[in-house]
């Protein structure tokens, strides 16, 4: 039983983590569109291109920034549901000890 326990542990552990990593990567799609001048670098069209396969059409829109930008909603609603997600999944790690 232990061991069926540290090894569930251990699987919840590890989807924490890909959903940590899948809200940096939303966060920066987020950053760099948000800044429009950071969006047309090379390297930052790969990262928007990549992480637009994470963020779905919610149905929000995008609104101009002052920076030359845009900030893109459903990337907002999808990183917070990500970070819900993740709070989800370490609340219930705490019952396999």
């Amino acid at each position: 039983m232990r061991l069926v326990r540290g090894a569930l542990r251990l699987l919840l552990t590890l989807v924490m983590d890909l959903l940590i990593v899948a809200a940096v990567l939303v966060f920066a799609h987020i950053i760099i569109g948000f800044f429009g001048h950071l969006a047309s670098m090379p390297w930052a069209v790969r990262v928007t291109d990549i992480t637009a396969r994470i963020v779905p059409d919610l149905g929000y829109g995008k609104i101009p920034t002052p920076y030359d930008g845009v900030f893109d909603f459903n990337a907002g609603a999808t990183l917070g549901i990500i970070l819900a997600a993740e709070w989800a999944v370490s609340f219930v790690r705490r019952f396999f000890r």
